[in-house]
Order: structure tokens, then C-alpha cells, then sequence
């Protein structure tokens, strides 16, 4: 065949139809292959080539976009190459990749997982999210980061919305917000505020400061230095707050303990509920300890402990309910220590009998069963008998003729007769 070079063959005839012979050299041996094995290798070959024509640039041509240029010939890029564009690239279709990093020093190591931007982000987990901030880090799979600051997930199915040095390090947590939170329990939950913790499973920390909820469904709602250390154990608010023992409650007030099982403090200072199923309403300083016992209110009152139960102090301030079923409705140190006994209120009285009642005054005192005192420095001296100081009757409301009923006064013509 005669020597002919390339300029002096004819022109091809466009559109190329793909079958054309193209010469190779494979294994040291010259070889012919077609235009079409020639593309589809550079396309979808083992490098990975792209021709730039699948891309467009907002400016200049595919190579005017690079800072940095490897390829393996002019127009194609290789996707196993680094390359930087200087300009914005305008996809004309589906975007697919493993991985997605964009930002400032940023990094991704995981698979499926994406760095939208931000500054010094970092992800090894797969799927997941980091979308903007600074020095934000994944490395449990799942996860995401909205943006913020020096926030870490460590947890997988996490999230952290956003804030500074917030951290979640166990699976399906939930920081929103706020400054050095820690979410440590599985499924909990920190809403936002600053310096707290929910360390048990499915705990919850509203805001606040420094509020800890480190059992398993315990809840902290907000305030400052609350506590809730036990089964599903509440603090709504307030200052040092600590409610536990399993299913207590304490809704507000400050340094309140609530420490029976299922007792209940509403508010006010310093007050405990150590009975199961206790009650503290309020005041300063109240201790309801024995089992279903109820303060009100008021200030240092107490019921009584041991197997001493539901007894009731309404308000005042020092009265106890000792016994057992026994009441102190109000007043100031009086004690209710029979079974069963009550002192309406007045100030200093002791009812020590069973059954026996006080309804008021000062100093008084019963000691016999079934009796009852009014008035000043009264000491009962008989059982089921009313004692008092002085009795007032009204005259002219009397019966002025035997009423026939036993026991009943009546005025003979101004003598007080008893009907027997």
C-alpha cells in the first residue's frame, strides 16, 4: 500500500457515525478500534474522564474555571483529580455525588454525607449534615448540624440546630440550641439555655441554666441548678431544685426536695416532701414527711413521720400533726398528737387525746378522749366532754318550760334547770 500522509486524505463526512477504525497500539501490537469504544472509554472508563462540555461554566471556557488543572488531556478532567473552580458552575441537570464538601478548610470523610459550607467543619459519619458555622464535627452516621460553633455529634440519628460547644454523644439526642449543653442519654432531649445536661434516656432539659435531668424519662422544663434524678421525676422551674425520687414533682419556688416516691412540692422555699404521696402547696421551710401527709402552707410546719400517716397541717407557722389521721388547720405551735385529733388554730395547744378537738384560743390542752377545749389555758378533766373557761347563754332564747329532752337547759323563771 503506497505511503500517504495524513493532510492528503479526504475530509470526513460529519456526523460521525461512531464505527470509524482508529489505529492503537495495545500489548505492543498495532490494532484497530472504533470511534465509539474510543468515547465510551474516555466517558465511563476505569480514570473516571468527563468530557467539559456535560458542564457549564458562568464564565470563560472549562479550563478558564480551574486555579488548578489535572487532566488527562485537553477538555476532559478526571473525577479522581482535585481541581478548584474560580468561577461559578452552573449545572444544566442532575447533580450526583458520594459526598458533597463546600466552605472554608472543610472536610468529609463519610459516604452520602454532606458539608454545605462554614469554616473548619468536619464529617466521618456517613449520611450525614453539617450546613454552615465554624469548627463544627460529626462522626456518628445520620446526624446533623444546622450551624454554630464548636458543636460536636458523636451520636448517631443526631441533631444539633445550632449554638456554641453544644455536644451529643449517644444515638436519637436533640440539642436546639444554646451554649455547652450536653445530650448524653439515648432519645433526650436540651431545648436550649446554657451549662445542662440530659444524661438519662429519653431525659428532657427545657432551657435554663444548669439544670441536670439524668434518669430515664425525667424532665427539667427551665430555671437554674434543678435536678431531676429519678423515674419519671419533674421540675418545672425555680432555683435548686431537686425533686428525686421516681414520679416526683416540683413546680416552682426555690431550693424545694422532693423526695418520696410521687409527692408533690407547688412552690415556695426550702420545703420538703419525704412521705410517699406527700404534699407541700407552698410557704418556707415545711416538711411534710410521713406518708400522704399534706402542708399547705405557712412556715416550718411539719407532719408526722414513720408509720404516722395522712395527717394534714393547712397553713400557720410551727404547728405539727404528729398522729395519725390528725389535723392543724392553722395557727402558730400547736400540735396535734391523738389519733385522730384536731386543732382548728389559736396559738400553743396540744391535743394529745383520741378523737379530741381544740377549736381556738391559747395554751389549751386535751388529754382525754373524745373531748373538746375553747378558751384560754384550758386542761381538759374528763373524756367526751366540752370543756371551757366561761359559757354564755342567751336568756330570752332559752325555753322557759321543761322541754322534756334530756340534757337540754331551759329558764325556770330565772333559774337554769337541766330537763332529765
Amino acid at each position: 500500500m503506497a505511503t500517504v500522509k495524513i493532510s492528503d486524505l479526504p475530509q470526513f463526512t460529519s456526523p460521525l457515525a461512531g464505527t470509524e477504525v482508529f489505529p492503537i497500539v495495545q500489548s505492543s501490537t498495532t490494532k484497530q478500534a472504533p470511534l465509539n469504544s474510543i468515547t465510551n472509554f474516555l466517558s465511563t472508563g476505569t480514570n473516571g474522564f468527563v468530557t467539559s462540555s456535560e458542564y457549564k461554566s458562568a464564565s470563560g471556557n472549562w479550563e478558564s474555571t480551574y486555579t488548578t488543572y489535572k487532566a488527562s488531556s485537553a477538555g476532559y478532567v478526571s473525577t479522581s483529580e482535585e481541581n478548584t473552580f474560580t468561577t461559578r458552575q452552573v449545572v444544566d441537570g442532575e447533580l450526583q455525588a458520594f459526598c458533597f464538601q463546600a466552605g472554608f478548610d472543610t472536610s468529609n470523610a463519610g459516604i452520602f454525607s454532606s458539608v454545605v459550607g462554614g469554616y473548619y467543619n468536619n464529617i466521618t459519619g456517613n449520611a450525614s449534615f453539617v450546613g454552615a458555622g465554624y469548627n463544627n464535627d460529626i462522626t456518628g452516621s445520620c446526624s446533623g448540624i444546622t450551624t454554630g460553633q464548636d458543636n460536636s455529634i458523636t451520636g448517631s440519628c443526631s441533631f444539633i440546630g445550632g449554638g456554641f460547644c453544644n455536644t451529643t454523644n449517644c444515638g436519637t439526642s436533640v440539642i436546639v440550641g444554646g451554649c455547652c449543653n450536653t445530650a448524653s442519654g439515648n432519645e433526650s432531649f436540651i431545648g436550649g439555655g446554657a451549662d445542662n445536661q440530659a444524661t438519662g434516656d429519653c431525659a428532657v432539659v427545657g432551657g435554663g441554666n444548669q439544670n441536670i435531668s439524668s434518669c430515664c424519662r425525667s424532665t427539667v422544663a427551665g430555671g437554674q441548678g434543678n435536678t431531676a434524678t429519678d423515674f419519671y421525676t419533674t421540675v418545672a422551674g425555680g432555683y435548686c431544685n431537686c425533686s428525686t425520687n421516681d414520679y416526683t414533682t416540683i413546680a416552682g419556688g426555690y431550693c424545694n426536695n422532693a423526695a418520696g416516691s410521687r409527692s408533690v412540692i407547688a412552690g415556695g422555699q426550702q420545703n420538703q416532701a419525704t412521705g410517699e404521696s406527700s404534699f407541700v402547696g407552698g410557704g418556707l421551710t415545711n416538711i411534710a414527711c410521713s406518708d400522704y401527709s399534706t402542708v399547705g402552707g405557712g412556715r416550718s410546719n411539719t407532719t408526722g413521720s414513720g408509720f404516722r400517716h395522712y395527717n394534714t397541717v393547712g397553713g400557720g407557722c410551727g404547728n405539727t400533726a404528729f398522729a395519725i389521721y390528725s389535723t392543724v388547720g392553722g395557727g402558730q405551735c400547736n400540735t396535734a398528737v391523738g389519733t385522730n385529733s384536731t386543732i382548728a388554730g389559736g396559738f400553743s395547744s396540744c391535743a394529745t387525746g383520741a378523737c379530741s378537738f381544740i377549736g381556738g384560743g391559747e395554751c389549751n390542752c386535751v388529754t382525754h378522749a373524745y373531748s373538746s377545749a375553747i378558751g384560754v389555758c384550758v386542761h381538759s378533766v374528763s373524756g367526751s366532754m366540752l370543756h371551757a373557761n366561761r359559757l354564755w347563754l342567751s336568756a330570752g332564747a332559752l325555753p322557759t318550760s321543761n322541754p322534756g329532752v334530756v340534757g337540754v337547759v331551759w329558764n325556770d323563771s330565772g333559774t337554769l334547770k337541766i330537763s332529765v
